[in-house]
């Protein structure tokens, strides 16, 4: 690895890291997040300083290249983290179908004969609707189709 090149990764590794560090304290970023990317950035940082480390791994493992060993580690790390988040962002969703759930009976129980916020549905027509996602019945655009076409009768 030339100077030059060692220079601008130590550089863009080490702005990485502060500006990490800044959002961090700023709670811009959720802390599960930030260990993440702490970690990722420290693994930059280090892979910059002592690039030797990548030459004696790929020997090691036996990898004909170190560049095609850090791409690997790279896709497997960013392949996990994306992994991580469609498991949160699911939960997620459960717990806002919930709530919604809720919300809609709190409501068709305080006004049992009105249902204004939204007209022409009511709460088997949710519940059934979300069976019919669960079950996998339905995608999710079909999903928003029928709730637009019971708020248009």
């Amino acid at each position: 690895m030339s100077d030059m090149l060692r220079i601008i990764l130590i550089v863009a590794s080490l702005a990485t890291f502060i500006s990490l560090i800044n959002r961090i304290r700023r709670s811009k970023l959720r802390i599960d997040d930030a260990i993440f990317w702490v970690f990722f950035s420290i693994m930059l940082v280090t892979v910059a300083v002592f690039p030797r480390i990548v030459y004696i791994l790929s020997d090691i493992i036996g990898m004909q290249s170190p560049a095609n060993m850090v791409y690997l580690i790279i896709i497997f790390l960013l392949i996990m983290k994306i992994f991580a988040m469609s498991l949160h962002m699911s939960i997620m969703e459960e717990k806002l179908y919930k709530l919604v759930q809720d919300m809609a009976l709190k409501e068709h129980r305080h006004n049992p004969n009105q249902d204004k916020a939204t007209p022409g549905v009511s709460g088997e027509d949710i519940f059934s609707t979300h069976a019919d996602m669960k079950e996998g019945v339905c995608g999710e655009s079909e999903y928003r189709d029928k709730d637009k076409e019971k708020l248009d009768e």
